[in-house]
């Protein structure tokens, strides 16, 4: 190891041997691109959160919208008629945090079951892709919300 003396850091730095700049900047190379890797996944898996959470609350809002629809929307066992315009809705929000043709390609599925409590329940499945594919190209998203049904 070589001692080098000087009153100035940076005068030390010019006086270090050619290949040990070189290991330096090789390092830091190395670094920079570990750290950039690392920021790309944080960024990946915290847009994967918030499109599941915003997932998990469309559905929420469409068992909600079921469980709490007007008489005029059932039929005579209370089952709601046309579930097409909470779908319409679940899609909807969802397009808020995905684009609308990842939106289109999820499954939607409403389910109002005649257990005791009635039960009004909203199922979204499907895949949703990653920004950055460093994992995989997407991932699988599969929530089911379920409500008190209050209208029956």
């Amino acid at each position: 190891m070589m001692r080098i003396h000087t009153a100035n850091r940076y005068d030390a730095l010019q006086q270090l041997p050619f290949h040990s700049k070189g290991l330096a900047m090789s390092e830091a190379s190395l670094t920079v691109a570990v750290l950039f890797l690392l920021a790309l996944g944080i960024l990946e898996f915290g847009r994967a959160f918030v499109i599941v959470g915003a997932i998990n609350e469309a559905a929420r809002g469409g068992a909600r919208s079921i469980a709490f629809a007007s008489a005029n929307e059932r039929d005579a066992a209370g089952y709601v008629v046309d579930p097409n315009p909470i779908i319409d809705r679940v899609r909807e929000e969802m397009t808020a945090v995905v684009s609308s043709g990842v939106a289109d390609s999820m499954t939607v599925t409403v389910a109002q079951s005649a257990s005791d409590p009635p039960l009004a329940q909203v199922t979204i499945s499907g895949h949703v892709p990653y920004m950055f594919n460093l994992v995989g190209s997407d991932f699988v998203v599969n929530r089911t919300v379920s409500f008190r049904d209050n209208g029956r």
